[in-house]
Parts: structure tokens; sequence; C-alpha cells
């Protein structure tokens, strides 16, 4: 099923469920509809969440009123609205405070964190992920550890902190599904790490490791972890290795190839889904 059906397939889901008096149920279709078409079609988006809002207008539904905010929150900070978007965050904590919800807690503050590392507040950021990763990590699935980890990195980086860095990279490419797009993206950014720091024989064995795997990933990032591995190898140590990666990634896929990157809303948004659309989710263990 395509994005755009299953949107539709959850909106029509969410009429239904609100004509059989579901309100909540309906709520959560709708949100979902809206988290899926966010980043392609945010006026449909504020719409559908505007639908879930009314739904559950007379009814006690923190976590998905939390929800709601949270997605609106980023919503209005992606179109440069950011007094909307700061207060629809606090009222998302406020709501997941009140729900009891670590989870729902989290996924605000790894929104926030997102935010500020990708130039926003990187100092405010790394603080964020210091705190956060422990616990985030005893609660959340791979992918938001995953990518707080690899944003985290990046900017340890640029601040001339490569050894902090590289053992966050580790840990991301430990949560990597190995052939998975995320995998070659991290193991893309650990090779370019330990070249910084004149380490190719590790640098070239991630990159190794990573396309040689028994599932190779797609093509076109297979092509840009060679890429990043020639180019490094020609300033630091040119030679034949260097040329024979560059041959590499042009035999794989001669077209550069974007690295993937989940807006916050869509990495905040793992934590935050019911597992089945149209039931209400069981409150959190505890």
């Amino acid at each position: 099923m395509t994005v755009a059906a299953a949107i539709v397939e959850l909106d029509a889901r969410a009429a239904r469920l609100a004509g059989e008096g579901e309100a909540e149920g309906a709520g959560w279709a709708w949100y979902r509809a809206a988290s899926l078409c966010a980043d392609h079609d945010p006026g449909r988006a504020a719409g559908l969440l505007a639908a879930a809002d009314d739904a559950i207008a007379a009814r006690r539904a923190p976590r998905l009123a939390g929800s709601i905010a949270l997605l609106a929150s980023e919503l209005a900070l992606d179109r440069g609205d950011a007094a909307t978007g700061a207060a629809a965050s606090v009222a998302a904590e406020r709501a997941f405070q009140a729900a009891g919800d670590a989870r729902g807690f989290l996924a605000v503050w790894v929104a926030r964190a997102l935010r500020a590392l990708r130039g926003g507040d990187p100092a405010a950021g790394l603080l964020m992920c210091r705190w956060m990763l422990p616990w985030l990590d005893e609660v959340a699935e791979p992918a938001p550890r995953l990518w707080l980890r690899l944003f985290a990195a990046d900017e340890l980086r640029a601040g001339d902190r490569p050894v902090e860095a590289i053992a966050l990279l580790a840990e991301a490419l430990d949560l990597a599904a190995p052939g998975s797009a995320e995998h070659l993206v991290v193991a893309e950014r650990l090779t370019a790490a330990f070249l910084a720091i004149d380490r190719p024989a590790d640098a070239a064995r991630i990159a190794v490791a990573a396309i040689d795997g028994p599932s190779p990933g797609p093509a076109g990032l297979r092509a840009r972890l060679y890429r990043t591995l020639a180019g490094s190898l020609r300033a630091t140590a040119p030679g034949p290795l260097a040329e024979v990666c560059a041959a590499l990634a042009a035999a794989l896929d001669d077209e550069e190839v974007a690295a993937p990157e989940p807006t916050p809303a869509a990495v905040a948004g793992a934590l935050l889904a019911p597992q089945v659309i149209g039931a209400a989710p069981r409150p959190p263990a505890g």
C-alpha cells in the first residue's frame, strides 16, 4: 500500500469510528494519517490533526492529546512559527506528564534535542542527549536511539571532539540492522570519523564490513560509502586503494544519492503511535 492510499484509508477509518462513537480510536487514526503526510503535505496534516483534536474535545485522552500537540509543534516550527511551536511543545510535555507516559515525555525531548542539534543550539542538544540517552535506551526501539546518536555525533565532529563522536557512532552502528539504509548511513559517518583522526585501517574495516555484509543494502548508499572512503584516502593516503574505491563506487551507482535523514517529528513519532490504529493504546506498565 502506498503512503497516499494509507492516508486515505486512515481518514476513512477515522470517520467511521467517529460515527460509531469511538472518539479516541478516531482521533488516533486521524493522528496517524497526519503523521504520514506531515513531511510532504503539512497543510493537510494540520487539517487531520484538527479533526483528531476535535474528536477528543469532550474526552480525557492525555496521551493522544500529547501526540497531537507534539506533531502540531513540529509543523509550526517547520513553517517558522516559533512561538506556536514552543507553546505546543510545552502542552505536549504536560499532557504526557499527566498521562504518566515516559515514552511520550521522551518523545517531546527527542524532538527538542534534534531541533537543537540540527541548527538551533548544538550545545543544548548535546546536553539533552547526555541525560536522555540512558533513559531512552531503557524504553525505546532502536530507531530514535540511533538517530539521536548520529546527529549528536555530527555535532561532536564539528566541534573537534572526534573520539566522543566515534563512540556514539559505534553505538549507533550496533543499533542499525545490517544491510539497512540506516546501517550504511552510520557506517559512512563512522568511516569519515576514523579517517579524520588518521586511522585509515579502521575506516576501511568499517566500510568493507558494511558494504560486503550478508545483506549489502541499497546500491546508491554503498556507492556513497565507497566515495567517502576514496575521497578521504586521496587526501590522506593517495594510492591505488583510493582509486579502487572510486571505481567500485562508479560501478555500483554513477549518480550521487542523498543520505536519508528523518525529521524530528518522524523520529519522535516512533515513540508515540499505538500498535493498532483505531484502538485506544494501553497505558504504560507501572
